[in-house]
Order: C-alpha cells, then sequence, then structure tokens
C-alpha cells in the first residue's frame, strides 16, 4: 500500500530541458527543484560523441548525469 502523506520526486526531462522536483505528498508543495537545461538530446549526443555505440552505453551516460541531479536535489 502507497502512503500518499510520502515525499516523491518528479521528472520532467525533455527533448531540451530537464526539471527535478521533491515534492510533499501531503500538500503537492514543491520542496525543491533542480533545472537544467539538458534534455535527452544533450545527453544523447554527449554519449554518442563519448563513443557510446550501444544502447547500454548510452544507459550509463544517462544514468550518471541523473545520479549527479538527483545527489544535488538531496543534499539542498
Amino acid at each position: 500500500m502507497t502512503d500518499l502523506n510520502s515525499d516523491f520526486l518528479s521528472c520532467d526531462w525533455g527533448t531540451s530541458s530537464f526539471r527535478l522536483r521533491r515534492v510533499m505528498g501531503a500538500t503537492g508543495q514543491v520542496v525543491r527543484e533542480i533545472r537544467a537545461a539538458t534534455g535527452v538530446k544533450a545527453i544523447y549526443d554527449e554519449a554518442t560523441r563519448a563513443g557510446a555505440a550501444n544502447e547500454a552505453a548510452r544507459a550509463e551516460v544517462f544514468a550518471r548525469f541523473l545520479s549527479t541531479q538527483l545527489n544535488e536535489l538531496l543534499a539542498g
């Protein structure tokens, strides 16, 4: 069963921008937000420039970016 009062993360990662929010479940209030002009296209381009030739290698680049953003969000 899900606790609707628990905080949760909201992520909007589009082609040209990235937004990650920590939201209070009880009120829906955004507690903290991270924004970057680093959309999925930029990450994909970075991965291919770095030689990530297959999906698994590109996934590592995406995961590294997301982990960095998540750490920044939760550190605040």
